[in-house]
């Protein structure tokens, strides 16, 4: 598994995030990160050393491998998260806006 971080690192100056059950919208953050990542993401699976990896593993990381390629270039994925990141983002920001410190609602004199 290292190897494969490894190799995306290579390629990508931001590293991918897991979901935190203590961090505010940390799906959407993910999501997010992913879809920052998908450039990155295409690059390393088309590299000889993603290549020669998935020659060299076992046959349930190769199929798991594979499934990874084939999300990665699957647009109808990633049509998909832009859609859930559409509709997630007006409800993050104003969660973050009413998460935040300070009055929310100014009385005019």
């Amino acid at each position: 598994m290292g190897q494969t971080i490894a190799m995306f690192r290579a390629n990508s100056w931001l590293d991918l995030l897991k979901v935190a059950k203590t961090r505010f919208a940390s799906h959407y953050v993910m999501l997010k990160r992913l879809l920052d990542c998908r450039e990155a993401l295409a690059t390393t699976i088309v590299l000889n050393c993603w290549q020669d990896w998935i020659k060299h593993v076992d046959v349930h990381i190769r199929k798991l491998g594979e499934q990874v390629v084939k999300t990665i270039n699957c647009d109808d994925f990633w049509e998909g998260m832009e859609n859930a990141l559409n509709i997630m983002k007006p409800i993050y920001y104003l969660i973050k806006f009413a998460n935040s410190e300070g009055p929310k609602i100014r009385k005019n004199l």
